[in-house]
C-alpha cells in the first residue's frame, strides 16, 4: 500500500536547507548540478499522488519512498545511467544527489525498488525472460533503413484512429498521465509552451539501444554450447539496423509527442531563474 507521501513544499524547504549547506561546503559542486537541482526544485510530484496510489493494494506494508524513486529515476535518466546496481551506488555516495531526492545515504533507496517502481509504472504484464537466442542478422544496409516489414500498417492504423477506434491495452498509459500532469500542464500555465492552441504536436518512433545482454545468461545445466533457452533481462528487444553507425543493435521502440510553436517563450522569460535564487 502507499505509505508516507512526502509533500512537495515539506521537499523544497528539505532541498533548498541541504542545498545551502552543500553551497557553503562545495559551490562548485552545486553549480555543476545546476540543471538538476532546477527540475527537481520545479517538479511537483503532488499531482500525481492519487495517480501513484492506483499502483498499490489497499493493504499490505506500506512504501513511503514513492516520491523520492521517482525523483532518483529521473535523477538517472538525466545522469545518462543505464543500470540500476550502478546508479543506486553512485547516487548514494553523492552527497548533493541524495540532497536532490530527498533522503539521506543511509535511506537511499536501493536498486531492487528502483526496479520494482519501473515495472508498476508500465501497464502491462511480465514477460517471459525465457527464449532462444535471437541470432544477430546477416547483410549491410548502409545508410538505409530497413524496408517495414508490414507495409500500410499505418494507412490501417490511420483509418481505424479516424473510424474511432482506441487502443484497449495501453502500456504507458500511466506514464503519458505522469508526463502531462507534471510537465506539460505545469509548462503551458506557465506560459512556456506559447499559444497551445495554435501548436503543432506530431508523435514518432525512435530506437533506443537495449544495454541488456542480447545473448542472455544459461538457465540450464548443459555443458557447452546448447540450444536450451535462455534468461534475458530485457526479452522484448529486437534486432534493429542503425542507418547512422551502419550497424545492428538490439532495440526498442519507443514513441514520443513532440509540440511546436512559434509563440515559445524561454524559462527565464517567465521568471524561472538559476539555482542562485535558491540560496540564502
Amino acid at each position: 500500500m502507499l505509505g508516507v507521501w512526502r509533500s512537495h513544499a515539506d521537499y523544497q524547504r528539505f532541498m533548498v536547507e541541504r542545498i545551502n549547506r552543500e553551497f557553503r561546503r562545495n559551490p562548485r559542486a552545486v553549480d555543476e548540478f545546476e540543471t538538476a537541482v532546477l527540475k527537481m526544485y520545479y517538479l511537483d510530484l503532488d499531482k500525481i499522488k492519487n495517480d501513484s496510489a492506483e499502483l498499490f493494494s489497499a493493504v499490505g506494508r506500506p512504501s513511503n519512498q514513492q516520491p523520492e524513486v521517482f525523483r532518483s529515476l529521473l535523477l538517472m535518466s538525466h545522469f545518462k545511467y543505464a543500470g540500476f546496481d550502478e546508479w543506486a551506488a553512485y547516487a548514494s555516495a553523492t552527497p548533493i544527489l541524495c540532497d536532490l531526492i530527498g533522503v539521506t545515504a543511509d535511506s537511499f533507496p536501493g536498486a531492487s525498488t528502483h526496479r520494482d517502481f519501473l515495472q508498476r509504472l508500465w501497464k502491462a504484464g511480465k514477460p517471459n525472460r525465457l527464449k532462444k537466442v535471437g541470432r544477430k542478422p546477416k547483410g549491410k544496409h548502409g545508410k538505409s533503413k530497413l524496408p517495414p516489414k508490414h507495409p500500410g500498417v499505418v494507412s490501417y492504423m490511420v483509418e481505424k484512429a479516424l473510424s474511432g477506434e482506441v487502443f484497449k491495452v495501453i502500456p504507458e498509459r500511466l506514464l503519458q498521465a505522469i508526463f502531462m500532469k507534471t510537465a506539460v500542464l505545469p509548462s503551458a500555465n506557465a506560459g512556456l509552451l506559447g499559444d497551445t492552441s495554435r501548436m503543432a504536436v506530431s508523435g514518432d518512433g525512435t530506437c533506443v539501444e537495449s544495454h541488456a545482454s542480447s545473448y542472455g545468461h544459461k538457465s540450464c545445466s548443459c555443458d557447452g554450447p546448447c540450444s536450451c533457452p535462455r534468461r534475458f533481462a530485457d526479452p522484448e528487444a529486437k534486432w534493429g539496423w542503425d542507418s547512422y553507425h551502419e550497424r545492428w543493435f538490439p532495440s526498442g521502440l519507443p514513441v514520443g509527442q513532440t509540440g511546436a510553436s512559434r509563440h515559445f517563450r524561454g524559462a527565464k522569460a517567465q521568471g524561472i531563474h538559476g539555482v542562485s535564487t535558491l540560496r540564502s
